[in-house]
C-alpha cells in the first residue's frame, strides 16, 4: 500500500515529505498600465547587461538607438524557480509635436498577497517626468521577487498595476514644479557637448 502511495505521489510530481512547491514553478508577473486621455504609452525593453545595475537611470533622447536598450519585451515577465530579479527599461515615445508631462500613481499588486514578496523599483516615486516632442524617455527599473516569500510560493501569477497620468505644462508650473524630475539628456544623440 505504501508503495502505491509513493508511486502516485511521484506521478503527480510530488516528493513525500515536501510541499508541492518544491517542483520547478514559474511565477508570471504582468506589468500593466492604465491610461486616461493621453497618446503616450509605456513599452518594456531589455537592457544591455552592462547597465544591469543602473537602476533609476532616467534619460531623454531623440534617438532610441543610442540608448542601452535591446529588444522590446512582453509586459509579462516569468520568474523561474531560483530567479529573483529582472532589470529592464520602461520606454515612452512622444511622437507628438508638444512636450508632454506625466507621472504614475503608486502601483498595486493583484492579488494583494503578492505584495510582500515583490519589490518593483519603478517610476511611481512622487515625480513628474518630461518628454519633449519627438523624443524618447526611458528609465531603467528592477523587479525583485523574493523566492522564499510564503505568499509568492502559492501564486502562479501577479499583476502589478499602475495608472499613467498625463498633466499639462500649466499644471506642472503651478502645482508640480517641485517634483519635476530632472532626467539626463543623451547628448550623443544630439551631437552636443557640455
Amino acid at each position: 500500500m505504501l508503495l502505491r502511495i509513493a508511486i502516485l505521489a511521484i506521478s503527480f510530481g510530488l516528493v513525500l515529505g515536501t510541499s508541492s512547491h518544491s517542483d520547478a514553478k514559474t511565477l508570471n508577473v504582468k506589468i500593466h498600465f492604465s491610461y486616461d486621455k493621453t497618446p503616450l504609452r509605456i513599452e518594456l525593453y531589455d537592457v544591455n547587461p552592462l547597465f544591469k545595475y543602473s537602476i533609476a537611470k532616467t534619460v531623454i533622447t531623440s534617438d532610441i538607438k543610442t540608448a542601452p536598450l535591446q529588444k522590446k519585451i512582453s509586459s509579462s515577465l516569468s520568474f523561474a524557480k531560483g530567479e529573483d530579479e529582472k532589470t529592464f527599461a520602461l520606454v515612452v515615445h512622444n511622437s507628438t509635436d508638444q512636450t508632454r508631462y506625466f507621472f504614475a500613481v503608486p502601483h498595486t499588486n493583484h492579488p494583494g498577497a503578492g505584495s510582500m514578496g515583490l519589490l518593483f523599483e519603478c517610476l511611481c516615486n512622487h515625480h513628474v517626468y518630461k518628454v519633449p516632442a519627438h523624443y524618447y524617455w526611458y528609465r531603467i527599473v528592477r523587479l525583485k521577487a523574493e523566492p522564499d516569500d510564503p505568499n509568492l510560493k502559492n501564486l502562479s501569477s501577479v499583476t502589478i498595476d499602475h495608472q499613467f497620468v498625463e498633466v499639462s505644462e500649466a499644471d506642472v508650473k503651478k502645482k508640480y514644479l517641485s517634483v519635476l524630475y530632472e532626467q539626463d539628456e543623451d547628448i550623443k544623440a544630439e551631437g552636443k557637448s557640455k
